[in-house]
Parts: C-alpha cells; sequence; structure tokens
C-alpha cells in the first residue's frame, strides 16, 4: 500500500516549492493538498490544480482562519475566532467543514511551511486518524533560512492552547515536526530544532512540475524573453513604502542602454503602469509568478535588478541560471523599510556559497551606471 501523505499551502511560491516535492521526493505517494484562502488567487488556482492528476484531492481551506494582517477588517476576522475555538474542541469536525470533505483520510506525512491555526487543525485531525502521523516543512524563500518561524504565537493564545491540551488532548505540532526541507541547505543561518533535510533542485527536465505548474498558471510563451537583456523586478517594499525610485533608476539606465534592450517585471501590487511615459517595455500577464516564466527559460547572461526581491537570488538557488543579480536597496535616496542584520547575513552566506561575484551591490547611482557602461550592450 502506498504511503499518502498530505500538503498544506499558504501562497503561491509554496505551492511551487511543495509541487517540486510532490513529484520528485514524493512522486511514488499518493498526495492531496490543501490550499489556504490566504490570497484571492487561490481560488482560481483551486480550480485549475484540480483539473491536473498532479494531486489526487484538492481542498480549498475556505475559512476565516486565513484572514491575517492588514488587509482585513476587525469585522471580517472576528468570526475567526469563533473557528479557532472550534478547532481546539473538535479539530476532525472543524477540517472537514472548512475543506468540504465527508472523511479525514489516513496520512503517513503532513507538509506544510508556517506556524497557524490551520496547520494545527490539520496536524490535529490527521493524528486521530493515525496516531504516528510525522510533519515535515518546507522553505517560503529565503526569509526561512535565517527565521525558525514567520511569527510567534501572542502568550494569550498560548496559554488557551495549553489548556486545549489538557481538556481536549489538542497536540502541539512542534513536537511532531521530524524535519524541513531546503534547496540550499548550506544557506541556512538558523537552527532548527530539527534536521535540515536537501530537497531536489527545481528543474526543468521535470516534465511533470513544467506541466503541473504551466496549466495552473496559464503560462505562455512570450518571446520578449529572448530579446531582452535587462530585466528590473518592482519590489514590494518600495510599493508599501510609496518610493517611486525604481523610475529613477530606470531613467539612468537608458541613457546609457537601448531602452529596447530593458523590460520591466510588474509587481502584482502595481495596478499603474510607472514605466509608460519612458517607453519602456512592461511584461504583459503581471500575475504570472516570475518563477514559472523562469522554470520555462533559461536566462543566462541576462541582468536582473531588484530592490530585494528574492527573484535575485532564485537563479543560483532554484535554477542554476548564471546570470548578472543586481541588487539596489544600497544605492538607493530613500532607504526601504523592514531590511534588517538578517538580510545582510544571508547576502554574505550567499556570497561565500556562490562566490563574490554572484551579486552586484552598487552604493549609488554612479557605481550602477558604471556597471551597466561596461556591459557589451550596444546602444
Amino acid at each position: 500500500m502506498k504511503k499518502r501523505v498530505l500538503f498544506g499551502v499558504d501562497s503561491v511560491f509554496q505551492l511551487i516549492i511543495a509541487t517540486n516535492l510532490r513529484t520528485s521526493v514524493y512522486k511514488d505517494c499518493e498526495a492531496d493538498i490543501i490550499l489556504y484562502n490566504s490570497v484571492s488567487v487561490m481560488r482560481q488556482i483551486h480550480e485549475r490544480l484540480r483539473q491536473t492528476n498532479a494531486y489526487g484531492k484538492v481542498y480549498l481551506a475556505d475559512t476565516s482562519l486565513a484572514y491575517c494582517g492588514n488587509n482585513y477588517t476587525f469585522w471580517q476576522k472576528l468570526p475567526k475566532y469563533f473557528v479557532y475555538l472550534w478547532t481546539l474542541v473538535a479539530p476532525q469536525t472543524a477540517l472537514k467543514s472548512i475543506i468540504g470533505a465527508d472523511r479525514i483520510e489516513h496520512y503517513g506525512e503532513f507538509l506544510f511551511n508556517g506556524y497557524g491555526a490551520i496547520p494545527d487543525c490539520i496536524l490535529n485531525a490527521g493524528i486521530r486518524i493515525n496516531p504516528q502521523l510525522k510533519c515535515f516543512r518546507f522553505e517560503d524563500s529565503y526569509v526561512s533560512y535565517f527565521t525558525i518561524f514567520g511569527s510567534i504565537k501572542g502568550k494569550a493564545r498560548r496559554i488557551v492552547e495549553g489548556i486545549s491540551e489538557k481538556l481536549f488532548g489538542r497536540k502541539n505540532i512542534l513536537n511532531y515536526i521530524k524535519g524541513i526541507y531546503f534547496e540550499e541547505p548550506d544557506l541556512v543561518l538558523t537552527t532548527f530544532p530539527y534536521p535540515v533535510i536537501a530537497a531536489p533542485k527545481i528543474s526543468r527536465s521535470n516534465s511533470k512540475l513544467l506541466a503541473t505548474l504551466n496549466y495552473v498558471f496559464d503560462y505562455q510563451d512570450d518571446e520578449i524573453y529572448n530579446k531582452k537583456d535587462i530585466y528590473l523586478f518592482e519590489d514590494g517594499r518600495l510599493f508599501f513604502d510609496g518610493n517611486e525610485e525604481e523610475v529613477d533608476i530606470m531613467k539612468e539606465i537608458i541613457d546609457v542602454i537601448p531602452k529596447d534592450r530593458v523590460v520591466v517585471k510588474p509587481h502584482p501590487r502595481r495596478k499603474v503602469n510607472r514605466f509608460n511615459a519612458l517607453n519602456v517595455d512592461v511584461i504583459k500577464g503581471g500575475k504570472t509568478p516570475w518563477e514559472i516564466i523562469q522554470l520555462n527559460n533559461i536566462f543566462d547572461n541576462k541582468v536582473f535588478l531588484t530592490v530585494s526581491s528574492a527573484v535575485a537570488f532564485s537563479s543560483d538557488v532554484y535554477f542554476g541560471d548564471k546570470c548578472y543579480k543586481v541588487l539596489l536597496y544600497k544605492c538607493l535616496k530613500n532607504k526601504p523599510s523592514s531590511l534588517d542584520n538578517n538580510f545582510e547575513r544571508y547576502i554574505n552566506a550567499y556570497r561565500k556559497k556562490f562566490g563574490d561575484k554572484s551579486l552586484l551591490i552598487p552604493n549609488s547611482y554612479e557605481e550602477l551606471i558604471t556597471f551597466f557602461k561596461s556591459l557589451n550592450v550596444n546602444k
């Protein structure tokens, strides 16, 4: 009898990593997946993923438990507290309702990334079916390399969960995690209380992975990827900071590089093309994850520009493309928020692993333009 495993996915990137594991390490297992409705696109992904045969059962956790952060009002988030209490008392009943299932299957392993009420509920529902259920985690971009969890439970929540352990036999998921998968274990900068496991790299030769993700994200080939040399990736930090310097930097670049060699990859949150006045091309279909685009194209000798986005690291960590990676955060006149010492530690580890020249980090516009003048791109 084949082992049956369950994946829990909280983001688009997690789905990519999970599907890579499913089509490599767990290719001979029966595998189901639960998509959390943390982002609106998960509904569309759910429908398209169901139409593939990558997973057996594809569930959507349509629940207020996924409502976190400032994107939701207090009144939108209020119901989740009652659902949360329900998961503590009757996790199986709660989970069946959340995912619309008639029963909870017998799983040997549960794989997930983050800490929260939904994975807690899944673990507690599953372990009542199989007391030997094991948990494994997997990475979610470079932040995972220097933090054990992205968020920490508050004191009140820990007290409530401690009481539920005594009254209702609730299990603490931390006691069941047996390891965490990373595609580049040498870059891990924190000490996990369980083993770090090397995961297979995302491979373009993995036909099952390629076909599944291309269908789910409706990838369309575009000749633009073969025609451009310079890629500027809009950064989420600058969006939230209200910083428009990416446009200023582009003005500097096209003064020394032909604008027909340059293209912008929009950030999904940007609704306005800020580069239209510069007559610079913008990649259409801005909601297509860059990882899917890079999975379908080789970008050797291209230049990737970003303030601090993970795309700067993905080429080496996930794909092995030998391109130039330029981080702009030090040359900005208005420094971006929320870049801390951990980010610098990761950069140092990255350069130690892939070489000092693997990243260019200019300290000024002048240094940046000097680099572009050295490129063999005819004006």
